[in-house]
């Protein structure tokens, strides 16, 4: 048996889900934040159309790295955020709202969830008795469709497809937001009229920023910048990345390095990292190096010839 495995988004796109790679969700969260812009003009006072998401993404799509969830989420976080009596609150509000359009891009598309069905092929079972044959698996991704025993670790929350029944309509999730007034909820029924309306109340680690451990802070008590209310909480949110403590060797498959800076930091201290990239590709190679400074990384194809 093998020991230690952290996946990356990267596993899905060798196992053939295209519908995952980060070009297909970044044009699914476009989609999603033009039909939910009423709920973002109202809770914000900004909404979305085409021309207003071709200025927030210009830089994400001449560049590559640009284009994973959380860097477009951060785009969205830069635009929609008011520096004008800014709460814990609103910092929160903002954040689940991001995080229900980020989940509804990586995991729906139209009326209906992503394609899966690659896994199944013959190769792939393959590939999947590889992954299998670790004793411990860690994940960064919100789901892992060939896990069928439940053998993954989700560092950042595991998403569970609920069952949805869309009527042929496009599925909508949408953050369950209390407002005395009743507005939004007519919004809600507004939007139902032509989309399959699914509420949604995040319980996955999702950030615009990259300190995941930091976001995880806003919205606890004590804070000098937050009201009572409903989406805050008493004390600090629990520690990232506690699972990886004490592990001496860890195999690494479809990470990119253009991520979060405290994961890497965790993972810097690991005395043995094997580091898989697809195809070996330069810039990944060069920008873990540089991160962790060491050399570390080898080509995808041999995780399956170890």
């Amino acid at each position: 048996m093998r020991e230690n495995l952290l996946l990356g988004n990267g596993i899905n796109l060798d196992l053939g889900i295209s519908e995952l790679c980060a070009e297909a969700i970044f044009q699914r969260f476009q989609d999603i934040l033009i039909k939910t812009s009423p709920l973002y003009e109202y809770l914000m006072g900004k909404g979305f159309d085409t021309q207003i998401c071709n200025s927030i993404f210009a830089d994400c799509k001449s560049s590559t790295e640009k284009l994973g969830i959380e860097s477009l989420a951060r785009n969205v976080y830069d635009y929609l955020k008011s520096s004008d009596k800014w709460s814990d609150n609103n910092e929160r509000e903002l954040k689940d709202f991001i995080t229900v359009s980020a989940i509804n891009a990586i995991f729906y598309n139209g009326n209906t969830t992503i394609d899966i069905a690659p896994i199944t092929n013959d190769t792939n079972r393959i590939k999947i008795s590889t992954l299998k044959a670790y004793n411990n698996i860690f994940t960064i991704n919100y789901a892992e469709f060939w896990d069928f025993a439940n053998k993954c670790c989700f560092l950042h929350g595991n998403y569970e497809l609920p069952e949805v029944s869309s009527a042929g309509k496009d599925i909508i999730l949408f953050y369950p937001y209390n407002d005395d007034s009743g507005t939004y909820k007519r919004l809600i029924n507004q939007l139902s009229d032509k989309y399959s309306m699914q509420k949604y109340l995040p319980d996955v680690i999702f950030t615009p920023l990259l300190d995941k451990q930091h976001s995880l802070y806003v919205g606890h008590s004590p804070s000098n910048a937050f009201f009572p209310g409903s989406n805050t909480f008493p004390s600090n949110g629990r520690e990232l990345y506690v699972e990886l403590n004490n592990i001496e060797s860890l195999d690494i498959f479809g990470m990119s390095p253009f991520g979060d800076d405290r994961l890497i930091q965790r993972l810097s201290v690991i005395p043995k990292l094997t580091i898989y990239v697809l195809n070996k590709e330069q810039k990944q190679v060069e920008k873990w190096n540089d991160l962790l400074n060491r050399e570390c990384c080898v080509d995808s194809f041999s995780f399956y010839n170890k």
